[in-house]
């Protein structure tokens, strides 16, 4: 009933609560229930409706699919797909991909997901903090926003986050563009707005609540699509000898960050200097709730 359910494979079909998910051959995630429980008829519902498995950002092949594994942990379900992993959300009906767990063959096992890796080692998530003193560039990026109009020009205004305020540490947050699949270069900063001892100035606004109040950025740009990336820590995408090596760095933008083998410490570029990174930027918290924008195209706003 209601759709096509596809080739089911046995290796990405697992028993979630009340349903079933899994993988159809056409790249599509299902859910599939009973519509009554006295009656043997099936239902399916695709729950991967906005996300294309064969397009840009994922991308994957089908002989990725065809090898693909699954396995659900009583709240996720964890999708392997070519050097990807798609994890559903249960609860929150929303999928985030990841590409960096290295997961093959994942199974559940005493209520801990087991997976092997490429390399023959078996893995397990941990809640130990194990980046080893270098910064993480953790970031999330949108699909490219073309309100079901691709071909249409619009003007893009200017959009609003509202992001999380720590009391006791700074949490510095960048937002980019990417319009009509060109990086633009310059971006929004987002800073904490709660005081804290040693680092407040004059004209700095101070809010009761641990949440920053929705600013707007101005984007001013014509495209016929967006993509906003938000981001904590910066990419290292350097390694050099001693300091004086960092003016020979050939990519010098803002926020991108080079290692330095003398000294051991990693530093980011602003505004033609480079800038060493303490222990507490590089161990930042982030935390957005929500992003709003405005954009002009005739007939809607």
């Amino acid at each position: 009933m209601n759709t096509h359910t596809g080739c089911v494979s046995h290796k990405r079909i697992d028993v979630a609560h009340s349903p079933l998910f899994f993988m159809g051959h056409d790249g599509t995630a299902y859910a599939m229930t009973t519509v009554r429980m006295d009656e043997r008829l099936l239902s399916t519902q695709i729950i991967s409706q906005q996300l294309d498995l064969f397009k840009d950002p994922i991308g994957i092949t089908q002989d990725d699919l065809m090898n693909s594994a699954s396995v659900f942990d009583g709240e996720y379900w964890y999708v392997n797909v070519g050097d990807l992993t798609l994890v559903y959300s249960y609860r929150h009906r929303a999928w985030t991909v990841y590409d960096t767990i290295d997961m093959n063959a994942p199974f559940y096992y005493f209520d801990k997901i087991i997976w092997g890796r490429k390399d023959g080692v078996l893995a397990e998530f941990s809640e130990d903090y194990l980046d080893d003193g270098r910064p993480i560039y953790a970031y999330w990026q949108s699909k490219a926003l073309d309100f079901d109009e691709p071909s249409r020009y619009k003007q893009f205004r200017e959009f609003y986050l509202v992001a999380q305020a720590y009391d006791d540490s700074d949490s510095d947050i960048r937002v980019t563009f990417e319009v009509d699949y060109a990086d633009v270069y310059s971006s929004a900063y987002v800073a904490n707005m709660i005081a804290i001892w040693g680092k407040s100035k004059f004209g700095d606004r101070f809010i009761s609540r641990n949440i920053n109040a929705s600013i707007p950025f101005m984007i001013g740009r014509r495209a016929r699509n967006l993509r906003i990336r938000f981001a904590n820590s910066v990419p290292i995408l350097d390694e050099v000898d001693t300091e004086d090596d960092l003016f020979d760095v050939k990519r010098k933008r803002n926020y991108n960050g080079a290692y330095v083998r003398d000294t051991g410490a990693y530093y980011y570029y602003l505004n033609g200097e480079w800038i060493r990174l303490t222990e507490e930027e590089i161990n930042q918290p982030m935390l957005v709730y929500e992003v709003n924008g405005e954009y002009d195209m005739k007939g809607k706003r």
